[in-house]
């Protein structure tokens, strides 16, 4: 066997965990783990250097064994995008390790033991990277809505429009994912606002609720939560295809619910008029419904007054309440 010779401490234990980390049987938080000491222990001897040469980087340091002469080759980079090719695995899947191994220090209790137990399961199976990381940024996202909250206005509308923020609760880590474009609602929560709903409403008032396909089964109990009764749908033809698990979608749908008294209040040669399934392309932004659609509950419904939850931007005529407005 060659005996290998080291010039520090540093240098063996770099060698050490190069030499284990490439072990078959190592799981990849394993080889994560290993790999983000090393780079640490480079770092603070890049530190220690600095100022006694300029030619040290994280890249360069402790080249002396086989194993470690090729990273002098690599383009300079940071720590994270290292450990994903000493890994052999991608930028954002070992960014998503980074954060949930970095949420276990969190100074709340509540993100450490969800980062420690997510951790453990990426180990032993039976969580991926990408659920735990989701359901780490639900909770922050979750815990900045409440310390942050956009109050609903006290007063009471004869109509509302809604595009609630449905949660998928599944692991996908591609741009469909509602989480990664805005704080998505479980029904649980929905079913709490309920409670506000009821109370902007007038006793004859509409609603307007987009609702997806896969979230049909959600329906009733949202409609009884917010006080409403189904009536009919519209249809949204996008046009273009999405992927779904069963088949391309196209469509999506806006349930029209009511109370008391909630029908149309134009003429009826007007209601006639309006197609219950409207082409519209849609856009490229997530989940923004079209203006076309706006446009005809003003037209089916003229002079009331109405609001629309969890909106994008402010419209005339409208009190629109959300996050982005």
């Amino acid at each position: 066997m060659k005996e290998i010779s080291f010039d520090s401490e540093d240098e063996a234990i770099i060698y050490a965990i190069e030499d284990n980390a490439n072990r078959r049987n190592m799981s990849e938080p394993d080889r994560y783990e290993l790999n983000r000491f090393k780079y640490e222990i480079i770092e603070k001897q890049a530190k220690r250097n600095q100022g006694t040469r300029n030619d040290l980087k994280p890249a360069n340091l402790f080249m002396n064994s086989e194993k470690s002469i090729n990273h002098q080759t690599k383009e300079k980079s940071n720590t994270t995008k290292l450990i994903a090719t000493d890994i052999g695995i991608g930028y954002e899947k070992a960014n998503r390790m980074r954060q949930i191994d970095k949420a276990k220090d969190s100074k709340d209790p509540r993100i450490a033991e969800l980062a420690g137990k997510g951790w453990n399961n990426i180990k032993n199976g039976a969580e991926t990277v990408n659920a735990v990381y989701k359901k780490i940024n639900r909770l922050k996202k979750k815990d900045y809505a409440r310390r942050n909250p956009v109050e609903l206005p006290e007063d009471k509308y004869q109509l509302v429009y809604c595009d609630i923020p449905w949660s998928y609760n599944n692991d996908s880590s591609d741009n469909r994912d509602p989480d990664r474009h805005y704080n998505t609602m479980t029904l649980e929560e929905i079913i709490e606002l309920g409670k506000k709903v009821r109370e902007m409403a007038y006793k004859d008032c509409v609603l307007f609720m987009w609702i997806p396909a896969p979230k049909l089964n959600w329906m009733n109990d949202v409609l009884y939560a917010f006080g409403f009764t189904y009536k009919t749908s519209m249809v949204w033809d996008k046009v273009k295809h999405n992927m779904g698990h069963y088949f391309s979608v196209r469509h999506e749908y806006l349930v029209i619910a009511g109370k008391g008294s909630s029908t149309p209040l134009c003429d009826d040669k007007i209601v006639q008029s309006i197609d219950s399934v409207q082409v519209v392309e849609k856009t490229n932004k997530h989940s923004e419904k079209p203006e076309e659609f706006r446009k005809i509950i003003d037209t089916l419904y003229p002079n009331t007054k109405k609001i629309e939850l969890f909106a994008r931007k402010q419209i005339p005529g409208w009190m629109c309440w959300g996050n982005e407005v």
